[in-house]
């Protein structure tokens, strides 16, 4: 039984091969070559992406969820803060009620 190749099919390296490489030949093997390397060095371009994606699921995994305003004005009014001078302070942004509620604990 004979072993029959298509003439484009991959062929084993050296089974077949009784000259020199051609130039496409030459340029597919470099390329094979080339893109193992890479792979194993893990330097290969889909290799960066993945390991990018997993760094921004940990990133996203650690994150801090932002405080709310209202858990903000209810926390200054557990700091002893009337309740109405609280409310008033809904209209600040966020970072102004960080502020105030610091203010609040350094003063004691």
């Amino acid at each position: 039984m004979s072993t029959h190749y298509h003439r484009n099919a991959l062929k084993p390296f050296g089974a077949h091969y009784t000259t020199a490489f051609d130039a496409s030949q030459e340029k597919y093997f470099l390329y094979f070559n080339l893109k193992k390397v890479l792979d194993l060095a893990g330097l290969a371009l889909y290799n960066y992406m993945y390991k990018e994606e997993k760094e921004m699921e940990k990133a996203k995994e650690t994150k801090v969820a932002r405080p709310t305003k209202k858990g903000l004005i209810n926390e200054i009014i557990a700091l002893g803060i009337a309740t109405d001078v609280a409310q008033s302070l809904s209209r600040a942004n966020i970072e102004a009620l960080e502020l105030v509620k610091e203010l609040i604990i350094a003063r004691g």
